[in-house]
């Protein structure tokens, strides 16, 4: 299943001049959600993740396989998970990020990975 979004205005541009701060931006995402995808495979990555929240006994509240807000347990789980994954993928914390929330596997209400990718 290949990524169907995109950046808003991504085939607007006209002339080089017209590219600033926020296509900047852009491409930033673009190379990032290139690299969270090449580095970590769908199927290895899946499998992993759910592997970890079993040995981990992290149980999905209704609010998806893994819930980040402003409680600290939920950031401890978010911080235990994704620094296993970053280990065993030898990945940034930000491409692990972006993968979890791309495959639908994160919900993040703290803001903290958008933060991470900027």
């Amino acid at each position: 299943m290949a990524f169907q979004g995109g950046w808003p205005g991504d085939l607007e541009r006209e002339t080089p001049a017209a590219f600033g701060l926020e296509d900047a931006r852009r491409m930033e995402w673009q190379a990032n959600y290139f690299a969270s995808c090449l580095l970590l495979p769908v199927h290895h990555f899946k499998g992993s993740f759910f592997a970890l929240l079993r040995e981990l006994n992290v149980k999905n509240r209704s609010f998806g396989p893994l819930f980040l807000d402003e409680q600290a347990c939920n950031q401890r789980t978010f911080y235990r998970i994704t620094d296993a994954l970053k280990l065993h993928y030898d990945a940034p914390r930000s491409a692990v990020a972006l993968r979890l929330k791309s495959l639908g596997l994160l919900n993040d209400e703290s803001g903290l990975t958008r933060r991470l990718s900027t």
